[in-house]
């Protein structure tokens, strides 16, 4: 597992390059902004100290939903990091005095923002237990990336880093990952840090060669624009199927984002003996996937000879202007 900190000025001056030497450190967050207004002071020396002892990077904002719409707290995130290849933006959803349904749009506006600034960096949302089990959380995994999650099995000052990545999760997560990424685990590292494990490698957790995970072993996003096309590669008769993701439906009037019509997607599944399989795949509202109902805005697509196949080709068919994602198992 990967270990990592999250920081802000309450820490003071911290020497980054020789804690993570010390304590195995291979990532850190740091907090950039809060709110309407507020701009974390020790922000800019962090950032680039972060950079300069060769850590994974994260820059979080943490919401007041109530306080401004979230284009405005958005792009607060985005001009204080300025981010680059191997970063990440993160939303720290904690509380709100919003109703759950608004927080709920508040943090989709968000994380669109950040897709419309900050196009191709790692999308990360950090949150808690009781918002990922009801209407706050519902579905936000089809916006952000990853899941930054908080629970502290015990108390107290540590050093000792947990064995397994194995957080308590409540029953009847709505927030659409079956479990987090990342997985802050105290509050008292040494006494001063928040310390955090990760289940994903380095390249995974800065978004380099694709996501790789349990229950989503390939994962990303088609380009929006009819003709858009990719192309995905991976070990020789690995994946059985295909699921695209795609919220046609999403409205955001602040952000000039309107609904779209339903995703069209053209599969051309290559085998290795020179053969393909052609599929034409729709997603969004209004489609229904047999082999999952209740996903509404899901279609998963079966390969033929799953054992045969040798790589897969996605072209856009529809005039969206939103990405569609794909994911494999």
């Amino acid at each position: 597992m990967l270990r990592g900190a999250d920081i802000s000025a309450w820490q003071g001056t911290p020497d980054l390059g020789s804690l993570a030497k010390r304590y195995g450190w291979s990532f850190v967050f740091i907090k950039a902004t809060e709110g309407a207004a507020f701009s974390d002071s020790r922000f800019a020396a962090d950032w680039a100290h972060a950079k300069a002892a060769g850590l994974v990077r994260g820059a979080y904002h943490f919401a007041r939903p109530e306080q401004s719409p979230a284009s405005v707290q958005a792009d607060r995130l985005v001009g204080a990091a300025r981010p680059g290849a191997g970063d990440l933006l993160c939303l720290d959803l904690e509380r709100s005095a919003l109703g759950q349904a608004e927080t709920n749009a508040w943090a989709k506006a968000f994380a669109a923002r950040l897709r419309q600034r900050a196009p191709g960096v790692t999308t990360v949302l950090y949150l808690g237990g009781s918002y990922a089990g009801n209407a706050t959380g519902r579905g936000l995994a089809d916006h952000f990336d990853l899941w930054w999650y908080p629970q502290y099995p015990g108390s107290g000052t540590t050093t000792n880093w947990p064995r397994s990545f194995s957080p308590w999760l409540p029953a009847g997560l709505t927030v659409g990952w079956k479990r987090p990424h990342i997985w802050q685990w105290t509050d008292a590292f040494a006494g001063e840090f928040d310390a955090n494990v990760s289940r994903l490698t380095i390249e995974e957790l800065a978004g380099v060669g694709g996501r790789q995970e349990g229950d989503m072993p390939y994962g990303g996003q088609l380009p929006a624009g009819k003709g858009g096309e990719l192309e995905i590669s991976f070990p020789r008769g690995f994946p059985r199927a295909i699921g695209l993701v795609y919220d046609n439906s999403l409205s955001i009037p602040e952000l000039g984002v309107a609904p779209q019509p339903t995703g069209e997607v053209r599969i051309a599944v290559h085998r290795k003996d020179g053969t393909h399989q052609l599929i034409e795949a729709k997603v969004g509202m209004g489609t229904v996937d047999a082999h999952q109902p209740d996903k509404t805005f899901k279609t998963v697509e079966y390969f033929d000879h799953p054992e045969d196949v040798d790589y897969v080709v996605l072209i856009r068919r529809d005039e969206g202007t939103r990405p569609i994602g794909w994911d494999m198992s």
